[in-house]
């Protein structure tokens, strides 16, 4: 099912000015009308603490020494991105998926550059399929587990856990899935 991003809001980061407005374009053909912009991790910072986005898309590098990976780190670690919030990474590097699985967060998903719109559209899918673009219902209760996607916990009564990423990723497709099989091939495609 594709994901309806009309209504939705985004955030794209990048330092070139060209960049920001070609993803932009692409964004919006995808359907993504309402996309704020920040050029430096400063900039996106401000704007995580301040409104709550639905799509995240940076640009791995951001000049000055800086990455997108330090950002996804820092948000994660200061607790202001809700883990609700699909996060994307663009990248010239080819190399980037073994920064990204050997870090303590990785994004939900990255492109490597340079970005074609139907790749765009298919991985915002992708990501929407697993985080609150297609549901907005941020606490999952099973058996007395409640799964909590914005606090990226779980919780019973006699204990409380904190999750990564990936963690709650796999936790969430098994809630939404009771009673079915969910096999090793969709839980790959769908977490990792």
């Amino acid at each position: 099912a594709m994901v309806d991003l009309r209504g939705k809001s985004g955030l794209l980061i990048d330092d070139i000015p060209e960049m920001r407005s070609a993803v932009r374009i692409q964004l919006a053909d995808a359907g993504l009308e309402k996309c704020d912009m920040a050029r430096t991790i400063k900039e996106a910072i401000e704007r995580i603490s301040a409104n709550r986005y639905d799509l995240i898309v940076s640009d791995y590098n951001l000049g000055q020494g800086a990455d997108g990976q330090q950002l996804l780190e820092l948000v994660r670690r200061k607790q202001v991105l809700p883990m609700t919030t699909a996060f994307m990474m663009i990248t010239g590097e080819t190399g980037y998926e073994q920064v990204s699985t050997a870090a303590e967060y990785s994004p939900d998903d990255y492109l490597i550059k340079p970005v074609n719109v139907n790749e765009l559209v298919a991985r915002v899918n992708a990501c929407g399929r697993r985080r609150s673009l297609t549901n907005k219902n941020t606490k999952l209760t099973v058996a007395g587990c409640t799964l909590d996607r914005d606090a990226c916990s779980i919780s019973t009564e006699r204990a409380h856990v904190s999750l990564t990423g990936r963690e709650l990723a796999l936790l969430q497709l098994l809630f939404e899935n009771l009673g079915h099989v969910v096999t090793r091939h969709r839980m790959a495609s769908e977490v990792w």
